[in-house]
């Protein structure tokens, strides 16, 4: 069954005067993603490959609802829980507790179910002791461990994560790639974009190559790694 269905998707943003000189570009629009059309299954691993400012990122915000499309369509069935940036979700003056049980209701949770699942975000995030303080006063890291396991615990039928995993000390991305294995087995998808190919190898069986905002190739994640690989910066 597919949970996301993409359709001739196209985002198109105006450049002011100041980021067309920051562009080296006299282009009055800078065309990010570009016809896009695919399907994702329901419990793939879906890997997003491509050199930076190829529109992954802008791709996901797009499926995350962040940004609306210029043209296209978008089917999304399910719930999405989303960690793209440092901080995506969270209001600043909120405690971490508090982060948590409005990230909860803005998926549809209830206060009991997402009180069933608290002291097991707190955990696994390593927060405990910070968790009653605003979040403005977290570090990227303790900020990054308490989003991932909001956004990997709060019941999401898909989940979408942009390369923050690569930030932080070594064993946060392990205890998290081994998060979203286990949460896979029990039926979600996951849409990963990272420029780290062990970690993209060993998590994902399908994706594809996005270059220039088009798909390049899509089919199996090895392959599709090895002509990332390829790519000349």
């Amino acid at each position: 069954m597919e949970v996301i269905q993409v359709q001739n998707l196209k985002k198109t943003f105006v450049l002011s005067k100041k980021q067309q000189k920051i562009q080296a570009t006299n282009e009055p629009k800078i065309v990010a993603v570009n016809d896009l059309s695919f399907a994702v299954e329901k419990g793939e691993i879906f890997g997003l490959l491509g050199p930076n400012g190829a529109g992954k990122s802008t791709l996901l915000k797009l499926l995350s609802k962040i940004v609306v499309p210029t043209t296209g369509y978008i089917y999304v069935n399910g719930r999405i829980g989303s960690l793209l940036e440092i901080g995506t979700g969270f209001h600043y003056e909120l405690t971490g507790r508090e982060n948590i049980f409005m990230n909860g209701a803005i998926l549809g949770m209830t206060k009991n179910e997402i009180k069933h699942k608290l002291d097991e975000i707190i955990d696994f995030s390593g927060c405990e002791l910070y968790i009653d303080t605003p979040v403005k006063r977290y570090s990227q890291g303790m900020m990054l461990r308490l989003g991932f396991a909001v956004a990997a615990h709060l019941n999401p039928d898909i989940l979408v994560i942009d390369e923050v995993l690569s930030i932080g000390d070594s064993e946060f991305p392990r205890k998290a790639v081994n998060k979203l294995k286990e949460i896979n087995k029990h039926g979600v998808t996951i849409l990963f974009v990272s420029h780290n190919m062990e970690t993209v190898s060993s998590l994902c069986k399908t994706g594809f190559l996005l270059e220039n905002g088009k798909i390049k190739s899509t089919g199996d994640i090895n392959e599709i790694v090895s002509q990332y690989k390829q790519i000349k910066y």
